[in-house]
C-alpha cells in the first residue's frame, strides 16, 4: 500500500472505527477496506497520476464502505460524511476533501462517473469480485445478508444475485481490465458452477412422475389394443372377400339382384380394410436428428424414428446433452408423451371409421340380401 502520513492516520482511524462498529459485519469490515486500499495502490502505482491524486484514491478506497453497517442502501453518503469529518480534523484543504468524498460517492450504483479517476474508483469498489479469496467469503456474505435483512438468505439467492451483479458491472478502466478482469472471470465461472440446480416440478414430484409413467404405459397398451382391433378387422374382411363373397356369388345365377348385396359387401370390406391398414401404417420418420436442435428442444432422441440413421458417436453425444440438462430431458419426455398421444388419436380415428363402415355396410348388405331372398321366394 502507498504510504504517507495522511494515509497512515486514515488507516488508524479506519481500524479504530471498525473495531467498535455495531453491528460487526462478517464481510464489510476492516479486511475488505484494506483490500480496497491495496488494489487502489496497485492500480495507480505505474501511472502518471500525481502523488496527491494517488493518495486521495487510496484514502477514498479505505473509507468507501465504512458506513455500510449503518445504512447499507445509502452507505456511500454516510461513508463520505465520516471521511469528511476525519479529513477536516487532519487540516486537509476543503478542495481536497471534496475530491475524496466525491470519489466515495462515485461508487454508488447508478452514478455516472466523471473522469478517469472516478472511473478507476468505481472499478476499485468492484475489485472484491476479483479477489483470490472471493469464493471463500461466500458464507460470510450470506451470513451478512441474513443479518442485515433480518431473514435467512439462501445460497441460491446469493449466487444468482452475484452472478447477475458481476455480469452487469464490468470493469471499465484500462488498468482494472488488465490486472483484475482475468481473475474476476475465473471467479464468475466458479460461481456459476456452484449454482445449485433447482429441482423442476417433474423431478420434485413423485406424483407427477407416477402419472407420467402411468400415462405412457396406458398409451402403449392402447396402441397395442388398437393394432389388435385393426388386425381383427383385416382378418374378418379378408375372409369375407376370399371365402364369403365367392360362395354368395353363386346365387347371382338364380337372381341377378343378389349382385347388389354382394357388391355392397365387397365395397364395405375393401374400404374397411383400407382404414384398418391406415390405422396400423407407421408414421413417416427421418431417422436423423440435427444435434443443434437439442438445446432448442425441437427433437426427442428417445424415439427411434429420430435416430436410426445416425451413427453411434453422434447419438451418444446427443443423448448425453439431453441427460445432463433437466429441462431438455423433461421436454423429451413431454414430447414423447404428446406425439405418442397424437399418433394414438389418429390410429383410433381410422379404426372408428373402419368399424362404422363395416357396421353400416354389413347391415345394408344383409338387409338387401334378405329382401332379395324374400322377393325370390315370393316369385317362386
Amino acid at each position: 500500500m502507498i504510504e504517507s502520513n495522511l494515509i497512515n492516520n486514515s488507516l488508524k482511524f479506519v481500524e479504530n472505527y471498525y473495531a467498535v462498529q455495531d453491528p460487526q459485519l462478517p464481510y464489510h469490515n476492516l479486511d475488505l477496506a484494506l483490500s480496497y486500499a491495496k488494489v487502489a495502490s496497485q492500480l495507480v502505482k505505474k501511472t502518471d497520476m500525481l502523488d496527491t491524486q494517488k493518495e486521495n484514491l487510496v484514502i477514498a478506497a479505505l473509507f468507501q464502505d465504512i458506513g455500510y453497517a449503518k445504512d447499507r442502501k445509502n452507505h456511500e453518503e454516510i461513508s463520505s460524511k465520516i471521511a469528511h469529518v476525519f479529513l477536516k480534523s487532519q487540516n486537509v484543504s476543503t478542495e481536497r476533501i471534496n475530491l475524496i468524498t466525491q470519489y466515495i460517492l462515485a461508487t454508488k450504483d447508478g452514478y455516472e462517473v466523471n473522469g478517469d479517476i472516478e472511473l478507476l474508483m468505481k472499478d476499485i469498489s468492484l475489485s472484491d469480485t476479483s479477489s483470490k479469496n472471493y469464493l471463500d467469503n461466500i458464507d460470510k456474505l450470506i451470513e451478512e445478508e441474513s443479518l442485515l435483512q433480518g431473514q435467512e438468505f439462501s445460497e441460491l439467492q446469493f449466487i444468482e444475485n452475484h452472478i447477475s451483479f458481476i455480469k452487469n458491472n464490468p470493469f471499465l478502466s484500462p488498468n482494472a481490465k488488465k490486472k483484475l478482469a482475468e481473475r474476476r472471470m475465473k471467479n464468475l465461472n466458479k460461481l456459476m458452477k456452484m449454482k445449485p440446480k433447482e429441482s423442476s416440478a417433474m423431478a420434485a414430484s413423485k406424483t407427477a412422475q407416477t402419472q407420467l409413467k402411468t400415462t405412457l404405459r396406458n398409451h402403449i397398451n392402447l396402441s397395442s389394443i388398437a393394432d389388435n382391433k385393426a388386425n381383427m378387422m383385416l382378418s374378418i374382411n379378408t375372409l369375407v372377400l376370399t371365402v364369403g363373397l365367392p360362395l354368395m356369388s353363386g346365387q347371382i345365377s338364380e337372381d341377378k339382384y343378389y349382385a347388389i348385396p354382394i357388391i355392397v359387401m365387397a365395397v364395405t370390406s375393401t374400404v374397411s380394410m383400407i382404414f384398418a391398414t391406415l390405422s396400423t401404417r407407421p408414421v413417416k420418420m427421418s431417422g436423423y436428428t440435427d444435434l443443434a436442435q437439442i438445446p432448442l428442444k425441437k427433437t426427442n432422441l428417445f424415439f427411434f424414428g429420430n435416430f436410426f440413421k445416425m451413427n453411434f458417436d453422434d447419438y451418444e453425444n446427443g443423448i448425453q446433452k439431453v441427460i445432463k440438462d433437466d429441462p431438455i430431458l423433461e421436454n423429451s419426455i413431454t414430447r414423447d408423451l404428446f406425439f405418442l398421444g397424437k399418433a394414438l388419436g389418429k390410429k383410433y380415428s381410422y379404426l372408428r371409421i373402419c368399424y362404422n363402415i363395416f357396421l353400416i355396410g354389413v347391415s345394408i348388405s344383409s338387409i338387401l340380401y334378405i329382401l332379395v331372398s324374400v322377393s325370390h321366394g315370393f316369385i317362386d
